[in-house]
């Protein structure tokens, strides 16, 4: 049990030692702002009454007048030695005037309670419904996407700051280069705006399909019927198995397009894959498609490229490459089949990262880019070296050795403009990539797939709405704990960007470690910072508030 100063029996005169003792008080308190300090926190007092005066002579003189006035020096000495008891000049003066305070062991509620027991049941209230109510207020500002262009920023520097990794072998991109397109167009002009005539397609097709590739990805739209030997090569009953063609649903100007993204007339549609992107609002890809609904409109209902069951489900092109690679002997369909289904994890609206409460589309994943670099440049990193590559010219004029494409994953198409689009990606928004073709997004979706299965590389994770209720509820609490036991504004300061910076390392961390797990930042980052100045400015007007009580009092 704590034992209280007894003084009462010691009488005290100041004035014999009013300059000793303000010299000593000045020594223990050598600013404005630690005497200032030392009143409040000691007498409950406004300093202004006790200390008032411009320079801290002044104020300290005023302090000992103050004290003798109102009868309490008693008082005066015991607030000024527990405030500062390591002072040598102040326990000098002590020695002389009370030095039954120096022979009593100290004690201060302030200081001899534990943190646990300073925090009283209003200071647990506050500190709960300020947190509960500012997480809800940012969890349903983050729903509707005011963190969203922030988040995804974060998300394209966490994705160039990840591990650079090694081409995948599995792949080889044929590309139809500016070179090859006028190359072959002297001889073999192309129709219908094709790239390439049918003769030649039909000859590169030919020739990779006899060095017994595992399949062979066709990033072309080849609506037209086909003529010559292409012909006879894809047909609706003869059609190599090992052939995966794209195609895309109508869009707004799909009635005046012609029908150029419909799938090859002569093809199953169950080798066909939906060729569409999903990009953001800053056109960037950071998302990629599994599986899509026919959507019900009327340039739907005249496409080709339209499953006509009742689901109306069809699959997108990089997974019906990577499941026909992985599962060799599987008939072609429009269905997620093992290994997939067990380890695809579509975005939805309980799982959305960091994106804002929207309607998402079909089976959406996030995409993981491997950024790598050519096999003898390994200083040229770049998306687009996901794979090896030749041209067709390359395939054709100077052939290519079987080893290069057997059992592989070959995928085809144009990397010449005017004929594929340009994208960008995380590495090329403000970053060190050019926007790339399709034909190289496809490649990274085909390689993300088969990576997750044979390499256990991982996908992108993202938690649960709940979980990130919790964990922005969490953040809110530490900032509100912080506030409400730190009294110090500078050590405040310095541990609010302790925490704060820890956070960010986390969300970082979790994100380019094998974890690949992406967690907001912002929304944690200002549940923390909000909390912790609502309950500083909560616990300044109740000091306030105490004080003007006291002066009423008074």
């Amino acid at each position: 049990m704590s034992q209280e100063i007894e003084t009462s029996e010691i009488d005290i005169n100041l004035s014999d030692h009013r300059q000793e003792l303000a010299d000593a008080i000045i020594s223990a308190y050598p600013s404005t702002a630690k005497l200032t300090t030392m009143i409040r926190d000691r007498f409950k007092k406004n300093p202004d009454i006790v200390a008032g005066g411009e320079t801290l002579d002044v104020k300290v003189s005023n302090c000992i007048q103050w004290a003798i006035s109102q009868s309490k020096e008693k008082e005066l000495l015991k607030a000024v030695y527990q405030g500062n008891p390591n002072d040598k000049d102040l326990k000098i003066i002590i020695k002389k005037l009370q030095p039954i305070l120096l022979e009593t062991p100290l004690y201060d509620e302030q200081i001899t309670k534990k943190w646990y027991q300073r925090i009283t049941l209003r200071h647990l209230g506050s500190t709960v419904l300020t947190s509960i109510s500012l997480t809800t207020f940012i969890i349903a500002i983050r729903l509707l996407g005011v963190f969203e262009n922030s988040e995804l920023f974060l998300f394209d520097q966490m994705m160039r700051h990840s591990p650079t990794e090694e081409q995948d072998k599995r792949l080889l991109i044929i590309k139809i280069t500016p070179e090859d397109i006028e190359h072959y167009a002297e001889a073999n002009p192309p129709k219908n705006g094709a790239s390439l005539s049918d003769e030649i397609i039909y000859k590169l097709v030919s020739t990779l399909l006899d060095k017994k590739p595992k399949i062979i990805g066709i990033d072309l739209y080849r609506y037209a019927k086909p003529e010559g030997k292409l012909a006879e090569l894809l047909n609706e009953k003869k059609t190599d198995k090992r052939l995966v063609f794209i195609c895309k649903f109508p869009d707004n100007i799909s009635n005046k397009d012609g029908g150029r993204h419909n799938p090859p007339r002569d093809v199953p549609l169950e080798q066909v894959g939906l060729s569409d992107f999903i990009s953001d609002s800053d056109g960037v890809i950071r998302r990629q498609l599994i599986q899509m609904g026919t959507p019900t409109t009327q340039d739907t209902e005249n496409s080709k490229c339209r499953n006509p069951k009742q689901d109306g489900l069809m699959n997108s092109f990089s997974l019906q490459v990577a499941q026909k690679y992985l599962n060799e002997n599987m008939e072609f369909g429009f269905s997620i089949v093992k290994p997939f289904d067990n380890i695809l994890k579509p975005l939805d609206i309980s799982k959305q990262g960091g994106y804002s409460l929207r309607d998402l589309n079909g089976f959406q994943i996030l995409l993981n880019y491997r950024y790598a670099h050519e096999k003898d440049n390994p200083n040229s990193y770049s998306v687009s070296n996901i794979a090896p590559q030749f041209t067709v010219q390359q395939i054709l004029k100077n052939g290519i050795n079987e080893s290069f494409i057997k059992d592989k994953i070959v995928l085809i198409g144009t990397t010449a403009e005017g004929y594929d689009s340009s994208f960008l990606t995380p590495f090329s928004k403000a970053g060190p990539d050019q926007p790339i073709q399709g034909l190289f997004i496809q490649a990274q979706m085909v390689s993300q797939l088969v990576s997750a299965i044979e390499d256990n590389r991982p996908l992108i994770k993202v938690c649960s709405l709940e979980l990130e209720i919790l964990w922005i509820l969490f953040w809110s609490l530490i900032g509100a704990s912080l506030a409400l036991l730190c009294k110090q504004p500078r050590k405040l300061i310095i541990l609010g960007i302790i925490c704060i910076g820890s956070l960010f390392i986390i969300c970082i961390l979790l994100f380019i470690s094998p974890i690949k797990f992406w967690i907001s930042f912002y929304p944690s980052a200002l549940a923390f910072l909000s909390t912790g100045i609502m309950i500083v400015l909560l616990e300044l007007r109740y000091q306030n508030k105490n004080q003007l009580d006291q002066l009423t009092n008074y």
